[in-house]
């Protein structure tokens, strides 16, 4: 879509479409299920659940990052990631 053709969308409709692109991928949304269930989770964590290589889940969880639906914490090593539980809250209140 060109940028002049999304100025006849609202704001609420343009982050629902956001948000659904980044949860479009099923790696992306299982990725935010363990984060449901699990909500301190580092990326090494991660990959042996969703049995995908470090790279992958960075490049899923970067996607889930520009839609403001988790956030990261860098470590030596590791990064942590979280849910940021008002972008779901937003995500819901659009939805309904």
């Amino acid at each position: 879509m060109g940028a002049s053709k999304t100025s006849q969308y609202t704001q609420e409709i343009k982050d629902l479409s956001l948000i659904a692109r980044a949860l479009g991928h099923p790696a992306r949304a299982q990725i935010v299920s363990v984060l449901k269930s699990q909500p301190f989770t580092r990326n090494t964590d991660l990959t042996s659940i969703l049995q995908l290589s470090k790279s992958t889940i960075y490049t899923h969880v970067s996607k889930l990052v520009q839609a403001n639906l988790v956030e990261l914490d860098f470590h030596p090593n590791c990064y942590h990631i979280t849910l940021v539980p008002e972008r779901l809250e937003e995500l819901k209140e659009l939805i309904e």
